[in-house]
């Protein structure tokens, strides 16, 4: 009798083993799971631009030589829209920041640096403009960008798009990139005529061949 029960024992103890050595295995692919699915998250916040606190705006501040011309930099609280500076992080010794300058009447203007990590230097962008009575675009290389501005982190570029009057039916629109610290234009597309067509669809104005 004796021996019978210690065979049930046995039998009831190896069962129980060979169930937990099957749910282990789903456990770590359960963890697993979970923590690629945080990593892809995590790289999904990443893509995104940098929300600066308001002690990191007045860092940016004082590192960046922003001219007297400039009063519109600090955040206004009661806006949700309104920011002192963007920052852009190309690797790990390159940022682009962009720091809002004046407001204007419709759109405000922009300057933008290159941080090293000393210092910062201003960049320049080439914009393409058709000025009468030359019918074809030429360009010019600006320090301020007036318009609106937004970064894509994933592909570390800076859009802008640039209104000739409030309803947005004319103007530019361009997609800037920046190898090496360099300013690269990407896309850049242009509408002179003010006629109504089009308002706030840069995208699909006339593509200008860029130099």
């Amino acid at each position: 009798m004796k021996y019978i029960l210690t065979l049930l024992i046995l039998c009831i103890a190896c069962t129980s083993h060979d169930k937990a050595a099957q749910r282990a295995p789903e456990s770590a692919t359960t963890r697993v799971g979970s923590s690629a699915e945080s990593s892809v998250q995590a790289e999904k916040r990443s893509d995104k631009a940098v929300s600066l606190s308001p002690d990191e705006q007045q860092t940016w501040r004082k590192r960046l030589p922003l001219p007297a011309k400039c009063p519109n930099y600090d955040p206004d609280p009661s806006d949700p829209d309104s920011f002192g500076a963007r920052v852009l992080m190309l690797n790990e010794k390159q940022t682009v920041v962009d720091a809002r300058c004046m407001l204007g009447s419709y759109q405000p203007s922009h300057l933008v640096f290159l941080w090293d990590g000393t210092a910062a230097k201003p960049l320049t962008f080439p914009v393409y403009q058709t000025k009468p009575p030359a019918k074809t675009p030429s360009r010019s290389d600006v320090g301020e960008l007036w318009g609106l501005t937004e970064f894509d982190a994933a592909a570390k570029q800076l859009k802008v798009f640039s209104k000739f009057r409030q309803d947005g039916d004319c103007g530019w629109s361009a997609v800037y990139s920046f190898p090496d610290g360099v300013v690269k234009v990407d896309e850049f597309h242009l509408k002179s005529d003010c006629d109504g067509n089009d308002a706030m669809n840069p995208q699909h104005w006339p593509a200008v061949q860029v130099q």
